[in-house]
């Protein structure tokens, strides 16, 4: 099996909640380090900053998608004979423009990070370049002689 089938098995794996689980408890001196690993990098890396420096450039976006929900929601209520408290409308329009907001900001950020040649943090990476260091060798090793 070559490295890039085990790193795409893991990947796959990390994604669904039971195997990520069983991962930790059934591999838990393997992935203690690629977790170390991955928490140490987690937000200083340079796909970070991008994602920072565009979150503020696109606060105006943030209220125009805020304006959208609460237009969404009023004709959906509309349509259906519902009614909604104003707080309850506010906080559910709150929701989706975050959503909505949190999505936009990704995918422009892997767009931008891709011209820079700079890619996400993620377990998966981690774990890739964990694959063949001592560090997880080791923790291997020593979890299969016990």
């Amino acid at each position: 099996m070559n490295k890039s089938k085990i790193v795409d098995t893991f990947g796959r794996m990390y994604r669904n909640s039971t195997y990520k689980v069983l991962m930790f408890i059934l591999g838990f001196f393997t992935m203690m380090p690629i977790v170390w690993v991955y928490n140490s990098k987690k937000g200083k890396d340079e796909f970070t900053k991008i994602k920072n420096q565009l979150e503020q450039e696109l606060q105006q976006e943030g209220i125009k998608l805020y304006q959208e929900a609460i237009k969404h929601l009023t004709s959906k209520n509309k349509y259906f004979n519902q009614s909604m408290s104003a707080q309850q409308m506010e906080k559910e329009a709150q929701a989706i423009a975050n959503r909505n907001f949190s999505i936009i900001l990704h995918d422009l950020a892997v767009e931008k990070a891709n011209l820079y040649g700079v890619s996400e943090t993620t377990m998966k990476k981690c774990f890739e370049d964990m694959l063949g260091s001592p560090i997880l060798t080791f923790f291997s090793i020593l979890i299969s002689w016990t």
